[in-house]
Formats: structure tokens, C-alpha cells, sequence
């Protein structure tokens, strides 16, 4: 059976041809919704049909942590042990109190913006404080969420704080 070109993918040549026919879909589907609906009520429509997907999706780790008081460190080894392999990104900071991570490569920033996308690309950004809602609702953790720099606006990197407020 000839494989054909599939063959001499690497694991993250396939994750990033994976993750370029997703942008590619997400993008065309903010567009027409946004074409029908215009663009405030559209962008909305889009961005909580991406918030219940993150939630269908990470809801189920979460409800396993429920109990078993998460704090800040819990939570962001969990995420980046979910994260794509085109993530690129330093743990600055990790303990129960306060973690801080220094993203300097994001294939959602780097695929939106190639496509001169990034509006689109932001609610995949937007959407980590809400993460953190719920999250802190399902598991009954209290914690927070801060970044001053985000990728897809063009900054170096993106600079995500978890932490407990004091």
C-alpha cells in the first residue's frame, strides 16, 4: 500500500497541517456568520460557539480536579500538557500561588496572522479568561488570569499570569 507523501511527515509537519485546515474552516465560518448576522452580533455568535467548544472539550480534566482543591500550579500543568507540540514557551514561574509562562511561539498567532486574520485569531486568545471561569466553577478553585502581551496582536510573546489573589 502506497502511503505516498504522508510518509515523511514529521509529527509536527501533520499537527500544523491539521491545525491550517482548522484556521482555515474557523475563519470561513466567522466570515459567513458574521456576513449574515453583521459583525457585532456575528464576532459574538462566534466567539460563544468557540467558548462552549473549549468548555465540551476541557470541562471533563476538570471535573476529575473538582475536590482536590487546584491552585495555580494544577491548572497550568494541566494546560500545557494539553498545548499543540507548535507551542514554544517558558515556565518563568510555577508554584500553588502564582505561575507565569512566556509564550513565544503559538500556531493559532502564527496561522491567523499569515492569513491577515487576526480579529478571528483573538477570540482563541479572548477566550483563556473565560477558561479560567469556568474552570475555577467547575473545580471550586479561585484563581486568576492577567496578560499584557498576546502574540496575536504582534508582540514578542504573550505573557500569562495564573495566580491567587491575596
Amino acid at each position: 500500500m502506497a502511503l505516498g507523501k504522508a510518509q515523511n511527515v514529521t509529527p509536527l509537519e501533520a499537527e500544523t497541517a491539521v491545525n491550517k485546515f482548522w484556521v482555515n474552516n474557523y475563519a470561513t465560518l466567522v466570515d459567513e456568520i458574521k456576513e449574515r448576522l453583521g459583525e457585532e452580533e456575528g464576532r459574538k455568535l462566534a466567539y460563544d460557539a468557540y467558548r462552549k467548544a473549549v468548555y465540551n472539550s476541557c470541562s471533563p480534566s476538570w471535573k476529575e480536579m473538582a475536590g482536590k482543591n487546584p491552585d495555580a500550579k494544577a491548572y497550568t500543568e494541566w494546560l500545557i500538557t494539553d498545548l499543540a507540540q507548535a507551542y514554544e514557551l517558558e515556565v518563568v514561574e510555577l508554584t500553588p500561588e502564582s505561575a507565569r509562562l512566556r509564550i513565544t511561539q503559538c500556531p493559532w498567532a502564527t496561522l491567523f496572522n499569515a492569513m491577515d486574520r487576526r480579529d478571528t485569531g483573538m477570540m482563541f486568545c479572548e477566550v483563556d479568561y473565560d477558561m479560567i471561569k469556568d474552570f475555577n466553577e467547575i473545580t471550586g478553585a479561585k484563581i486568576k488570569f492577567e496578560r499584557t502581551k498576546v502574540l496575536m496582536e504582534g508582540c514578542d510573546h504573550c505573557n500569562h499570569h495564573i495566580y491567587i489573589e491575596k
